[in-house]
């Protein structure tokens, strides 16, 4: 007593099956992956922007309220083809006391649009 045709080809069947549904969720936790470095990527930049932004005099020309309008820094930064672009947003919270600095990173991945937007007060003391 052997194997049947029919016994062996419902076997690769199902190998071929169990196969494919894991190639999938391999391709689907890349993808996942590389989103997340990307973000972690645009965060990184959005917060090394902050930081510079907080240490400037109150008064700095930088620092000029513009609220609701998003002034584009100039800059922006091509990793792995994709580019990231960086704007800023200042209001002024309390009349010459304190400033909401708002840094957003924007990019386009998988044809979807994504941001990452980091906040902060500067207070005038």
């Amino acid at each position: 007593m052997g194997i049947s045709y029919i016994e062996l080809l419902l076997g690769i069947a199902i190998l071929s099956f169990i196969l494919l549904v894991f190639v999938q969720v391999l391709f689907y936790s890349m993808l996942s992956v590389k989103g997340s470095q990307f973000r972690s990527l645009a965060y990184n930049w959005a917060t090394d922007r902050l930081e510079y932004l907080k240490s400037l005099s109150y008064d700095d020309p930088v620092l000029t309220p513009l609220y609701p309008v998003w002034s584009d820094d100039g800059e922006k930064e091509l990793v792995e083809g994709i580019l990231f672009k960086r704007k800023l947003r200042v209001s002024e919270i309390t009349q010459g006391l304190l400033k909401n600095i708002e840094v957003k990173v924007e990019w386009t991945e998988r044809k979807e649009d994504r941001n990452v937007t980091v906040s902060s007060y500067k207070a005038n003391y």
